[in-house]
């Protein structure tokens, strides 16, 4: 018999794998089928694909802290590319300093 708790965890976690389904279901139909042309289209690719990279890896790493710091590295990382600044070093000052919040937080 399981406790009531653990059925909650279940509940939110089917929820949260059927929004993340949700999500990239969008990003594929955005990616393939809108034009790049539009004024806010870099905007809503970007807030989408934050979206579903913040779901995504909140149900991976079970911590939704760490699928915040994933979704602002990857995000930040793509504005970067967009306005072509975007290499390895700016990938790695950039997975530096998350990583460095990511210890810093986890030790408070």
């Amino acid at each position: 018999m399981l406790k009531p708790r653990q059925r909650i965890i279940r509940k939110n976690f089917i929820a949260a794998f059927l929004l993340t389904f949700l999500l990239w279901t969008v990003w594929v139909i955005f990616f393939f089928f809108t034009p790049p042309e539009y004024f806010l289209t870099p905007l809503v690719f970007l807030l989408i694909s934050f979206l579903a990279i913040l779901f995504t890896f909140a149900l991976l790493f079970a911590n939704t802290r760490r699928g915040l710091l994933v979704a602002l590295g990857a995000i930040s990382f793509m504005a970067l590319r967009y306005y072509e600044i975007g290499n390895y070093l700016n990938l790695l000052l950039l997975a530096g300093v998350l990583l460095s919040l990511e210890y810093y937080l986890s030790n408070n």
